[in-house]
C-alpha cells in the first residue's frame, strides 16, 4: 500500500532552517511547524519541487504525521490518498516563476533593451533644498518625499527635470512625483507644472506647507485631474495656519502630517482631523533616531496583522523576487545622482548614465533597492513569514534593522 501525501496547487511554502510554513491562498489558513521529521519532509518537497511525498506506514501511524496531515485536511492544505495501485500521482510541481522573464532578459542585453519600458512605473524627483527654517526634520527625504535638508547648493534646473519626465513618459511611467523645497530658491516651477499638464501624466507635487504658504500664488491654480498638491506639515506648525488652509484648499489638496509620537497624533486628531472633518489626509511617522518605543508600538507589525491579511499565491511568489515597495520606482536626487531607494547605493546619475543605463543597473545589480527582499537580509530569511510580511520599507533602512516587528528579535 502507498501513502502519498500532496500538497494542494493553491499553497504557498516558505521553508527555512528548522521550520516552515503552508498558507492557503484561498481562505487565509496556515500551519507552521518545526518538527524535525515534518521539516525534513517540507524541504525534500521544496527541494525535489514536487507536491507530493510517499510515506511508510510507520509514519502514517506516528502522532506528528497523524496529527499534521488531520489539521491540512481540516485547513484544505492537503490530504494523504491511499491506493494499492498507485503508479504516477498527480504531480504539478511546486513553483510559479514569475522570475524567469527578468532571468532570461539578464542573459540578453537585446531584449533587456527592448524590454526596460516594462518596469518603469514611477520616478520621483527632488528639485533642490528645503528651507532649514521650516525643514526641521535631518535625512527626510530618506523616509518620505520630502525636501532634503542639507544645505545644498545643487539643484536641478527645470530644463533638465523636463527632459527626465520625457525621458520617463517615452518608457511607459505612469506617475511622477515632484519634490520643491525653498520655492523661493526655485522660481521657474511653473514650467515644469505647465509641461506635466500639457502631457496629461499623473503627477504629484510635494512641497512644505509653509514654502506653499510664503508662495502660494505661483503654484495654487496648478490642480487639476492629473496633477495634485500635497502640502507637508512637521511637528512645528500654527493650528491658525492650518485651519485657513483646510478651509481653502482640503477639497483639493493632501495634507500629509509627519509626526514623531503619539502625543502628536493625538494632537493632529483632536484638533484637525475630528474637529474639521479633513478628508484628504495621510498620517506618516518619522524615525529621528530617539523614538523606536514609539514605532515599536505603532509601526511594528504582530504575526496577527500578517495572517489577518489575504494574500495571492502570486503575491507572495513576487515578494520571494521582487521589492514591492521599491520596484519600479527611480529617485532623482537635486545632486543629479540617481537611485532605486536614496538609502541605498546609487545606480547612476543623470550627467553620465542614461535612463535606460540607469533603469539596466536597477534590473541587474543586486543590491538594487528592486531586489532587496526579506527572504535575502538577516533576520528576516529565517522567518517563515518572510513572505507573508510587508516588503523591505526604508524605516528598515534607516532605524538600521530588518525586522520591524515583535516575532523576530
Amino acid at each position: 500500500m502507498k501513502n502519498c501525501f500532496f500538497i494542494e496547487p493553491y499553497v504557498h511554502i516558505t521553508a527555512v532552517d528548522q521550520a516552515f510554513s503552508l498558507y492557503n491562498v484561498l481562505n487565509g489558513e496556515i500551519i507552521e511547524s518545526k518538527d524535525d521529521e515534518l521539516v525534513a519532509m517540507i524541504n525534500h518537497m521544496v527541494k525535489t519541487n514536487k507536491n507530493i511525498y510517499f510515506l511508510t506506514n510507520e509514519e502514517c501511524i506516528q502522532v506528528n504525521f497523524k496529527n499534521f496531515i488531520k489539521e491540512s485536511q481540516v485547513k484544505y492544505i492537503g490530504d494523504l490518498y491511499v491506493d494499492n495501485h498507485l503508479k504516477s500521482p498527480l504531480n504539478y510541481g511546486l513553483s510559479v516563476n514569475i522570475n524567469k522573464d527578468i532571468n532570461e532578459i539578464k542573459k540578453d542585453k537585446i531584449k533587456l533593451d527592448s524590454s526596460i519600458k516594462n518596469y518603469l512605473a514611477e520616478i520621483t524627483v527632488f528639485l533642490n533644498s528645503g528651507n532649514n527654517k521650516f525643514i526641521h526634520i535631518k535625512d527626510g527625504y530618506k523616509q518620505l518625499n520630502y525636501p532634503p535638508s542639507n544645505n545644498s547648493v545643487n539643484f536641478l534646473k527645470p530644463d533638465t527635470v523636463i527632459n527626465i519626465i520625457k525621458d520617463s513618459y517615452r518608457l511607459g511611467t505612469s506617475k511622477v512625483n515632484i519634490v520643491l523645497g525653498d520655492l523661493q530658491n526655485y522660481p521657474d516651477i511653473g514650467k515644469i507644472i505647465s509641461y506635466l499638464k500639457a502631457i496629461d501624466m499623473k503627477s504629484t507635487l510635494y512641497i512644505h506647507y509653509k514654502d506653499f504658504e510664503c508662495n502660494k500664488n505661483q503654484i495654487e491654480n496648478a490642480i487639476s485631474e492629473n496633477f495634485n498638491i500635497n502640502l507637508l506639515f512637521n511637528s512645528f506648525f500654527n493650528i491658525s495656519e492650518i485651519k485657513e488652509m483646510i478651509s481653502n484648499y482640503s477639497d483639493n489638496f493632501i495634507f500629509t502630517f509627519i509626526i514623531q509620537d503619539e502625543k502628536e497624533y493625538i494632537f493632529i486628531e483632536n484638533n484637525l482631523l475630528l474637529r474639521y472633518n479633513l478628508r484628504n489626509y495621510e498620517i506618516k511617522p518619522f524615525f529621528n533616531g530617539q523614538n523606536l518605543e514609539f514605532f515599536r508600538n505603532n509601526v511594528f507589525i504582530e504575526k496577527e496583522d500578517i495572517l489577518n491579511n489575504k494574500h495571492s499565491h502570486r503575491q507572495l511568489k513576487l515578494n520571494q523576487y521582487y521589492n514591492s515597495n521599491n520596484f519600479g520606482k527611480i529617485y532623482f536626487l537635486n545632486d543629479g545622482k540617481v537611485y532605486t531607494n536614496p538609502n541605498l547605493t546609487t545606480n547612476g546619475d543623470i550627467e553620465h548614465n542614461s535612463l535606460e543605463e540607469i533603469l539596466q543597473d536597477a534590473i541587474l545589480n543586486p543590491n538594487s533597492g528592486w531586489l532587496k527582499t526579506r527572504n535575502r537580509v538577516n533576520p528576516c530569511r529565517k522567518c517563515i513569514y518572510n513572505c507573508l510580511c510587508p516588503a523591505i520599507s526604508n524605516y528598515e533602512y534607516t532605524i538600521g534593522k530588518f525586522n520591524l516587528c515583535n516575532i523576530v528579535n
